[in-house]
């Protein structure tokens, strides 16, 4: 690289970034093309060899991804980026050719007026290059919206940024942007080779030194040495990067690691086979899927024990034995626990401690039946409570969510197979939410357009939960059984997302629910990492679950949804 961001032109951007790449781009497919094309005339060649040449830059740069995972990405931005650089590139390249470059041996001598024209072509420069990897980076159009819409919604001073910034590039690339010739054998006045060596091995060795003992950065700035600590020990993901990682595993998401170097490091070091299990079987029901009864597995590390009625838990008979009080829990993989032991996950946790403090004073058996499933959708967790849960009859039903909710409610996986299986009449208020979003009911429409389904119906979530939620209340009522919401928190919801947890309980409280909201349970946790069952693998380990089964126990005793006193039932 040369300078880059103090290019003056996109064909001067093409010169000064990844020069190694140009040149084999240029001798490998450009020059060959030119000359093979010269009957179009010295402009058809030109297009035409320029063109092919991004084409080739674009089929090489997939061809990375190909040989590291083994599939060969086709995605909108890469098109867009590729063929827009391109364009630009081309048309800057007919314009050098009938204009010609200036070229001068001696130091060009440059009026204030030559200045402010060449810092304005630098900001110009920037800032459409700057919009192109904008385009190139953003993983699908409803993300690149809200980016847009964040831009046109700019106060004075976001716009003084804005336009600030690209401006004090142009100045910076006037004042020191000076460019030589690539591939010149004449370094001028770099000094002596073993003055350079010497310069940035002392600086490699005080990035080293800074990277193994943070603390050495604590004169300076004990916050810098704090964010230096973090990286060090890696995993520490943003809320962005915390969203598209929690993504990535509800929808199965394979791009999630393009162009972010913190996903792409959580999820290389994963072992092969971490999420593969021999325990899961797929239904053509609304459920969709479930566990092999009466199954002994490893999965993420640790031993899952399947029921005899696929259930990852203990052993529980249909009907409730005499003097018992039964929870239903219907969540997904933080609650069923993955990656953690049997009687580790908090729900047998929590099983324990009412037994153990409740039952001596009630002369009642407390049971906590896990319906929970990997990944189980809104629609996935009331076709199980129809299907299977109300059979067990139970006194109380937890239907568990996180956070996000609100983002995973509408998994295509789930409205593909609803729609492809004709199920979705099951579930008038997904149908009314896809038919007011317009998004139409063709399954295959609904897997091509995934990016658009998705951002059409994120609005209508919150109202879709909330008669989800309705009539799961009014089915558990039909049997005698109280139904609750539970919002879980899970390591990688950051202490600012209070807002999220705000809005899911609000949904519950409009669905006239009582609300058991866990946010909070991890307060004394400062690196949420610790959490991890795995450093490639955000679900909650052992002692996240022992957190989450405490500040559930207290709720439910608080908001009196178990018995305390003996008495019930009669």
């Amino acid at each position: 690289h040369h300078n880059y961001l103090f290019s003056s032109s996109f064909t001067d951007f093409w010169r000064r970034i990844n020069i190694y790449w140009k040149d084999f781009i240029q001798k490998i497919v450009f020059n060959p093309l030119y000359f093979a094309t010269k009957r179009l005339g010295a402009t058809g060649s030109l297009i035409v060899a320029t063109l092919v040449a991004f084409a080739a830059t674009w089929l090489f740069h997939s061809y990375q991804w190909f040989w590291i995972r083994g599939e060969f990405p086709i995605v909108w931005s890469d098109v867009v980026f590729w063929l827009g650089l391109g364009a630009v590139v081309m048309v800057n390249v007919l314009i050098e050719t009938r204009r010609g470059r200036r070229r001068t041996l001696g130091r060009e001598v440059r009026t204030l007026r030559q200045d402010v024209v060449l810092g304005l072509k630098i900001a110009g420069t920037f800032t459409a290059i700057c919009v192109l990897w904008t385009i190139w980076s953003t993983p699908n159009t409803a993300e690149l919206g809200f980016v847009w819409r964040a831009v046109l919604n700019s106060g004075p001073a976001d716009m003084a940024v804005l336009v600030g910034i690209p401006l004090l590039v142009g100045a910076a690339g006037v004042l020191f942007g000076g460019r030589k010739r690539e591939g010149s054998a004449k370094v001028a006045d770099a000094g002596p080779f073993w003055r350079q060596a010497a310069t940035v091995t002392a600086g490699a060795c005080g990035f080293i030194a800074v990277a193994l003992w943070p603390a050495l950065l604590n004169p300076v700035s004990p916050r810098l040495a704090h964010m230096v600590r973090d990286m060090h020990h890696g995993m520490v993901l943003n809320a962005t990067d915390a969203e598209r990682f929690q993504r990535g595993y509800y929808e199965e998401l394979t791009d999630v690691t393009r162009f972010n170097s913190e996903l792409w490091q959580v999820y290389a070091v994963e072992p092969d086979g971490w999420a593969d299990s021999p325990q899961d079987r797929m239904r053509d029901d609304a459920i969709r899927q479930d566990y092999v009864p009466n199954s002994i597995g490893e999965f993420k590390g640790a031993t899952r024990t399947i029921n005899s009625h696929g259930m990852r838990d203990r052993e529980y008979p249909v009907v409730p034995g005499p003097d018992t009080f039964r929870i239903a829990l219907i969540g997904s993989s933080h609650d069923m626990g993955a990656g953690v032991g049997d009687e580790e996950t908090y729900e047998n946790l929590v099983e324990d401690r009412l037994n153990a403090e409740l039952g001596p004073e009630t002369g009642l058996t407390y049971e906590v039946l896990n319906f929970s499933r990997g990944a189980f959708s809104g629609t996935q967790k009331l076709a199980i409570l129809k299907d299977r849960v109300l059979g067990f009859q139970p006194d109380l039903v937890l239907v568990s969510v996180t956070a996000r909710e609100f983002r995973v409610l509408f998994k295509i996986d789930q409205l593909e197979h609803l729609v492809r299986q004709d199920l979705l009449d099951g579930f008038p208020a997904v149908a009314a939410a896809m038919d007011e979003a317009g998004v139409g009911f063709d399954p295959d429409a609904l897997r091509a357009d995934s990016e658009k389904v998705e951002g059409a119906l994120l609005p209508h979530a919150p109202d879709t939960l909330q008669k989800l939620l309705e009539e799961a209340r009014d089915l558990g009522a039909a049997q005698g059984a109280w139904t609750a919401l539970l919002i879980i928190e899970t390591p990688t919801d950051s202490p600012e997302l209070v807002e999220r947890f705000e809005r899911v309980a609000a949904v519950g409280t409009a669905a006239d629910l009582p609300v058991l909201n866990l946010q909070g349970a991890f307060a004394e946790i400062l690196d949420r990492t610790g959490l991890w069952i795995a450093p490639w693998d955000a679900h909650t380990n052992a002692q996240g679950h022992r957190m989450l089964a405490d500040r559930l126990y207290g709720l439910l005793l608080e908001q009196e949804l178990v018995p305390a006193e003996a008495g019930f039932g009669n």
